[in-house]
């Protein structure tokens, strides 16, 4: 029998057909009253589904149900949530699609997973409310495949991450909301922490064994907010990485179209991503940059791996609190490649507005930045860089500038200086071979274009 929403009884359910049956808590025993454990109610719902071989489990709207522990979400099931609250009453999280004894090896983990609609509250302690206060994500992945997140909202996350990817791909995360985060770590050392990591299969950073190296990939978020809930501040990080695999790559990553206010930190961190799209993003007031793309320092990390094949496109990105909005920081022996910076309108940036060091043959072109407080658009330390048609308005450094870089261009950009400072229009410092062509400057404070003696 195919199990309905409503009316199904508990014998009933126990019948329900592989990947067409609903499965209701209400007939798991669910109370749905806030206060009432339901933790092993809904375990039974997802539980039936399961052995049924998938299903989906309905947890119906217009009710809080509280919950103790994680929920374990194996391959093949729906949860289907609209309307409903998820409430972390315990010390726990909310959900894992492994089970705490679980090991596998590169995606052979749970796949087939659709969380749908809800709102799931991880219930961070903020000194008088909330009872988690430990390192815990909302939702964890470890070696999971075909995972999809729609129209769902996770809020109050201590200390790590609502949805922790962990040797994951193909996973998508689609008009959903990210709201409030706190630091309870006594050292204060998490305030970077991302809504949405991407992270690999390391001991003592991956979620569950076998800690093989595996690096998650094909991620895509879309249509996405990340802010304040009516509690908590916002994340440090909307989307991002900070760890790393020798030799490999966060490959094929996609965000875009997402709404991000008031990241503690930088927006969207793209650290060792290759093939990676940013683009038709809006983002105001990080605390420091609003997208770095960057990857382990090798003097460091003993290896080379940097972001390779970036496009970051179409993005409007206003007033963060400190540094620049889009920076590019590679490093003498890993310069990342392929880099593409195209139709950005950068606002009121309290630095230079684009920023590239250590980049091979970096495109920055179609920009349009007003506003800052140093340069709009500069590269250092790269080989030919090329800006280009690009719009640079009010800039009080130079405007443009290509320093201590061997080759590049300066096509076809409009530059407008600013009422104040001394900047110049065109500025190439301590660079070899580098072009300046076709460029309409007018009322910068110092030259029209300048190149230094070592130039």
């Amino acid at each position: 029998a195919v199990i309905t929403a409503a009316g199904a009884t508990t014998a009933t359910a126990r019948t329900v057909q592989p990947a067409l049956g609903w499965v209701s808590v209400k007939n798991t025993g669910a109370k749905g009253d806030g206060t009432t454990d339901d933790t092993a109610a809904l375990q039974a719902a997802i539980d039936l589904c399961s052995a049924a071989g998938g299903g989906t489990v309905f947890i119906p709207g217009g009710s809080t149900y509280a919950v103790t522990d994680y929920l374990y979400v194996p391959s093949n099931t729906t949860i289907y949530a609209y309307g409903a609250t998820i409430k972390a009453t315990g010390a726990h999280g909310l959900a894992r699609f492994y089970r705490a004894a679980d090991t596998f090896n590169g995606f052979a983990g749970h796949s087939n997973i659709n969380i749908l609609g809800g709102t799931w509250d991880a219930n961070a302690y903020d000194g008088t409310t909330g009872t988690v206060s430990g390192l815990v994500n909302a939702f964890t992945l470890g070696h999971n495949s075909d995972i999809t997140f729609r129209d769902m909202t996770v809020k109050n996350v201590s200390c790590a991450h609502a949805i922790d990817i962990t040797a994951s791909r193909r996973v998508k995360i689609a008009s959903c909301r990210f709201l409030g985060f706190t630091d309870n770590t006594v050292d204060a050392s998490r305030d970077f922490s991302e809504a949405i990591q991407l992270d690999s299969a390391l001991s003592g950073s991956g979620a569950i064994g076998n800690f093989d190296n595996t690096v998650t990939q094909d991620v895509t978020v879309e249509n996405c907010y990340f802010g304040s809930s009516e509690r908590l501040g916002p994340f440090g990080r909307a989307v991002g990485s900070h760890t790393s695999v020798s030799g490999d790559y966060y490959d094929n990553i996609t965000v875009t179209c997402c709404r991000i206010e008031g990241a503690r930190e930088e927006a969207i961190r793209p650290y060792a991503w290759r093939r990676a799209v940013i683009t038709g993003n809006i983002i105001s007031g990080t605390g420091t940059s609003s997208i770095v793309i960057t990857g382990p320092d090798p003097a460091v990390a003993g290896y080379n791996l940097t972001s390779h094949m970036v496009t970051v496109a179409d993005n409007i990105i206003e007033q963060p609190a400190t540094n620049t909005p889009i920076r590019v920081v590679g490093y003498s022996a890993a310069k990342p490649t392929g880099v593409r910076i195209h139709g950005n309108t950068v606002i009121n940036s309290p630095s230079t507005g684009i920023y590239v060091s250590y980049a091979d043959k970096p495109s920055i072109t179609g920009n349009t930045v007003t506003g800052s407080a140093s340069s709009s658009i500069y590269a250092i330390n790269c080989t030919a860089p090329q800006i280009a048609n690009n719009m640079s308005v009010g800039a009080i450094g130079a405007a443009l500038g290509i320093d201590t870089c061997t080759g590049g261009a300066m096509s076809g950009n409009i530059i407008e200086g600013a009422a104040s400072g001394t900047g110049h229009g065109c500025f190439v410092g301590t660079s070899t071979d580098v072009t300046v062509t076709n460029n309409q400057v007018s009322a910068v404070r110092g030259s029209g274009i300048r190149a230094t003696s070592t130039s």
